[in-house]
């Protein structure tokens, strides 16, 4: 038996492709499920509806009875569809002769509607999962997400307003080609209230966004009285952690928040929790984060541990100033997540010591960089190298053995 899964667009039958109606019309036994069936049903006068969780099965019982089968799939079926586990699911049951047909999808739809390109989008789902859009928000310049089930369209925007993108364009598009459809384009401050149902994609609009490759220079921060971890340390301590984009990571002692902005480029689709004590290196961290575009980074009011027992797990850590209780930091992490990496930054030989001493007890395999870097200053006409202070790095990677 061939099996065909077809992408229907957004499931009324003007939108169609010519090889998708051709497929649908001339199959056996067409699959679809409610809303899909009721647009649909009588492009073929075998289509029965079912859930989705039935199809695979109900696939192979037609076995035997049926030389085509046709099942349907909103959008396209290429693009955050559930096609793939479709597929995945059929093989299982010994049903591989399994073609895709593409068809219109969601973000063709809207992008065409407004009069936009969608070349230059980031693409993803929260669809039927938690997530956030603002770390992709504040990295993209166009971004695009499905939405439903747990988190609608509307969390999506109060998320952004939230976290401070309160005047990025946002347009959502709601039931999409049906008589109920809705299409609203504002501010994010502006769409805060809406109530958007289950069928609702958003597209954000970003004019401000950053280029999440682009190092942060220490003349762009706002500094004040507050000590600052400098450029070339903070980027050695980045490059440690090997910060992924997905990765969840947390600054201890953040201070003006040089460390945790670096980090927030480096994770550009997860989040980084900066905690600090301090109230004037909390109102420089605040500022320094909106004015440079890192809203993917929380800022906790707190000492740690005591401030971060009630955090996610997170994958990295940057300790910046600990108040003497290292030991007691990386066991609430490593608690957590047994596989979190750390790096410590020491400016004394008794924080250094305390850290290899952690590390051995923990577990942990280590390394140590030690760094005296200096940076031009002009003099007049001559210039002079003007030493920074020696820095020691940490790096805890994983348990031994």
């Amino acid at each position: 038996m061939k099996v065909y899964i077809v992408g229907v667009g957004p499931g009324r039958e003007d939108y169609l492709t010519g090889y998708a109606r051709k497929i649908i019309s001339e199959a056996d036994l067409v699959i679809a499920t409610g809303r899909l069936y009721e647009g649909l049903f009588h492009v073929n006068d075998n289509t029965v509806c079912k859930k989705i969780e039935d199809i695979a099965d109900s696939v192979a019982e037609a076995r035997g009875t049926f030389s085509t089968t046709a099942v349907l799939v909103s959008g396209d079926c290429s693009f955050y569809s559930g096609a793939r586990r479709l597929r995945d699911r059929l093989a299982l049951l010994g049903i591989t002769d399994v073609q895709n047909v593409s068809g219109i999808s969601s973000l063709q739809y809207l992008t065409s509607a407004i009069g936009t390109s969608y070349e230059d989008a980031k693409t993803i789902s929260v669809h039927g999962r938690e997530g956030s859009i603002v770390p992709y928000v504040c990295y993209n310049h166009k971004v695009f997400s499905l939405t439903g089930g747990v988190v609608k369209a509307h969390t999506l925007i109060r998320q952004l307003v939230k976290a401070g993108l309160e005047d990025v364009v946002v347009t959502v598009g709601e039931n999409l080609s049906s008589p109920r459809e809705r299409i609203v384009t504002g501010l994010a401050r502006e769409l805060r209230r809406n109530i958007f149902t289950d069928l609702s994609l958003v597209f954000v609009q970003n004019e401000n966004f950053v280029q999440s490759s682009r190092p942060v220079r220490d003349k762009e921060l706002r500094r004040g009285a507050t000590p600052m971890t400098k450029y070339p340390i903070r980027t050695l301590a980045v490059s440690l952690l090997d910060v992924r984009p997905t990765d969840t990571v947390l600054d201890i002692g953040a201070g003006t928040g040089s460390v945790s902005i670096a980090l927030a480029r480096a994770a550009c689709e997860g989040w980084v929790y900066s905690v600090e004590r301090e109230a004037a290196a909390i109102a420089l961290l605040e500022e320094n984060r909106k004015r440079l575009g890192a809203f993917n980074v929380s800022v906790i009011k707190a000492t740690a541990p005591a401030g971060i027992r009630n955090l996610p797990p997170v994958d990295k850590v940057f300790i910046g100033g600990s108040l003497g209780r290292l030991g007691e930091i990386v066991e609430v992490v490593s608690k957590k997540n047994p596989r979190v990496e750390f790096v410590i930054s020491a400016v004394t030989l008794e924080t250094l010591a305390a850290a290899i001493e952690v590390f051995k007890h923990d577990g942990r395999a280590f390394e140590i960089f030690h760094l005296a870097t200096a940076e031009a200053e002009r003099l007049g006409n001559f210039t002079m190298m003007k030493g920074m202070n020696p820095v020691y790095l940490i790096h805890g990677r994983n348990h031994v053995g």
